[in-house]
């Protein structure tokens, strides 16, 4: 039994989708889709570093950890039907269940999500890298995902027509509250202020992110307690600074 196997079966032993929705069974009759395999996961994410490349971010790292997790999060979508961040039955998430993965506390991952084909019905298991990557490239939460300038790996994977990327970052998106899991719908109300932005004005945004995740390194470094009137005028400048970047992200506008 594969890794991704058996943290199904644990995954499904541990969450019990409500009384009055039973999980969708395959019959015999029902085409069985099959996952998309790691070469799938390494090209894909070769694909996005192109991507990367050309507006100047970093490449990606193809991380074994965040496939495994992608390969879960597509087929519990197909298992119980659903097409979301955050499973409706088992309150399941990326982020909840990390840690069975190997990634730790301080390890975020976020995902894009995908349905190739109809809800409910076993089709194609690896469509085409490039018709996924497109569309994701033209909504704006989905392609500040796959930009964003602090990750450093992801993977990418599909089951029975849902897609899922997983892109890895350590602390998260810089300046915006961390939650453990999230919807669709939050995400969409989170990102329609930015829908409206060039490439240039999210560089702006981006450039503000940098600033705060640079002044609060820093600031995470001082003590708790201070000895000196030097120390802790230092550590209000920094406080005061980290509270008018945070207002100037989440008040940013397109």
């Amino acid at each position: 039994m594969s890794n991704s196997e058996s943290i199904i079966l644990d995954l499904q032993k541990r969450f019990h989708p409500r009384p009055h929705t039973p999980i969708k069974k395959l019959t015999v009759d029902d085409q069985v889709p099959l996952t998309s395999d790691m070469s799938a996961s390494i090209s894909t994410i070769h694909h996005i570093n192109q991507i990367r490349a050309e507006r100047g971010k970093n490449p990606l790292l193809h991380d074994t950890r965040a496939y495994d997790l992608s390969v879960v999060r597509a087929k519990d979508m197909y298992d119980y039907g659903y097409l979301d961040h955050k499973n409706p039955y088992t309150g399941s998430c990326p982020n909840n269940i990390k840690s069975k993965f190997d990634f730790d506390d301080k390890e975020y991952v976020i995902e894009n999500a995908a349905l190739y084909g109809v809800a409910g019905k076993p089709t194609l298991s690896n469509p085409p890298i490039s018709t996924v990557i497109d569309a994701w490239m033209n909504s704006i939460g989905h392609k500040y995902n796959l930009l964003y300038y602090d990750h450093n790996g992801g993977a990418f994977s599909c089951y029975g027509g849902y897609c899922v990327f997983i892109g890895v970052t350590d602390d998260g998106y810089t300046g915006s509250e961390i939650k453990e899991c999230h919807t669709v719908k939050e995400g969409a109300e989170f990102f329609r202020r930015l829908e409206n932005c060039s490439d240039q004005k999210m560089l702006e945004y981006e450039s503000f992110q940098r600033e705060y995740k640079e002044i609060r390194t820093e600031y995470e470094k001082i003590p708790q307690v201070v000895h000196s009137e030097r120390e802790y005028l230092e550590a209000e400048n920094m406080f005061t600074k980290l509270e008018a970047l945070r207002s100037q992200i989440e008040s940013f506008r397109c």
